[in-house]
């Protein structure tokens, strides 16, 4: 689900140091103001105690809601995040770089172009038509410059590599050392490697992870061509599995997920960093209830048990998984996943 994390590090201040709870209640409603770090609203009363549930960690995190943006957002964030991101954190997992045999190539070329410039059910897999169709709404072609932000170690990039895509670039800091695959694709870990304006940024799932979301959409800004665009693919706040799990929704993330945006926070911000958005398409999926119902019942993301790490010992039957999808579809139609896609284009002038 997670492509990357990006924290921008010199860039942004530190965090301060957070006081975590063991694993007790689920949540705690709590007569405490807090200031929105988005829009600045004070006198924010409605909090929520959150566990950390991917690794199993006993500790929770007070997050609270914003009146005005309508943004869940951590209330403190922790000044060491290391903990939270160990070795085995799945976007940061060593990629197979070798292109392949060179009828594949000329498939995926074939099936890609059709794509960009019509319906893409011909595409061999449904995560590699769900790709397209981002790009599609970004307006991208294969000559188009992008850069994928908080990257991992770039298997999306990878990916549009072996389909033909040439001008590929991306960042991701939690990797030691660059990344430099065949047909001149690198992926950086320090901000000052990266020199140029793009005609694509984009960000799946990344944003979420960034401390300063004014700084970052600065950074953003600058790192987009004028008239470009910027994909922004996030959680999204509320949604159907929080109105059914509450503190269990799967997405909270605590405490790598920062900012959980409305539509109505991420336009405020992007606007102010002279972004206009021209799409927003909701894409959750039936993780936003399976994995909701594992940490309601205390089933940890990465324990042996979890659905995600062995489906064959799942506690979920077929029909159960497939009335998820169903109703994610139905989520989504109605602007109510818990993730979308957001397409920003920059103005011309700035």
């Amino acid at each position: 689900m997670l492509a990357g994390v990006l924290m921008f590090a010199r860039d942004l201040e530190g965090g301060t140091n957070m006081n975590t709870q063991t694993q007790g209640a689920d949540s705690s409603k709590k007569e405490i103001e807090h200031t929105c770090r988005l829009c600045h609203t004070k006198a924010n009363r409605t909090s929520h105690l959150v566990r950390e549930m991917m690794f199993g960690l006993d500790q929770s995190f007070t997050y609270f809601e914003c009146d005005s943006c309508k943004c869940l957002q951590i209330d403190k964030i922790p000044e060491d995040m290391s903990p939270y991101y160990p070795s085995n954190y799945y976007s940061l997992a060593q990629r197979a770089c070798t292109k392949p045999p060179w009828f594949l190539q000329l498939w995926n070329r074939a099936c890609s172009t059709f794509s960009l410039k019509g319906p893409n059910h011909w595409l061999p897999s449904v995560k590699h038509r769900e790709i397209y169709g981002w790009l599609k709404l970004a307006g991208v072609t294969f000559k188009s410059s992008i850069l994928d932000v908080g990257c991992g170690s770039g298997a999306l990039l990878l990916r549009l590599r072996n389909d033909g895509f040439s001008d590929l670039t991306g960042y991701e800091p939690h990797i030691p050392t660059p990344l430099h695959y065949d047909g001149g694709l690198n992926v950086h870990n320090d901000l000052d490697q990266i020199q140029k304006a793009f005609d694509l940024v984009m960000l799946h799932h990344s944003l979420e992870h960034m401390p300063d979301q004014h700084v970052a959409f600065e950074r953003l800004s600058r790192w987009v061509k004028p008239s470009g665009m910027l994909l922004l693919r996030i959680p999204v706040f509320p949604n159907a599995a929080w109105d059914e799990f509450g503190v269990h929704w799967f997405q909270l993330d605590a405490p790598r997920h920062f900012y959980l945006h409305s539509v109505e926070s991420l336009d405020l911000v992007a606007n102010r960093a002279g972004f206009e958005r021209v799409n927003v398409t909701f894409d959750s999926k039936g993780s936003q209830f399976w994995g909701s119902e594992q940490y309601r019942r205390g089933i940890t993301h990465r324990e042996p048990t979890s659905h995600a790490e062995s489906p064959k010992d799942s506690i979920f039957s077929a029909e159960q998984l497939k009335e998820y999808d169903r109703k994610s579809v139905a989520a989504n139609q109605d602007n109510h996943g818990d993730s979308a896609c957001f397409i920003y284009q920059k103005a011309s002038g700035t």
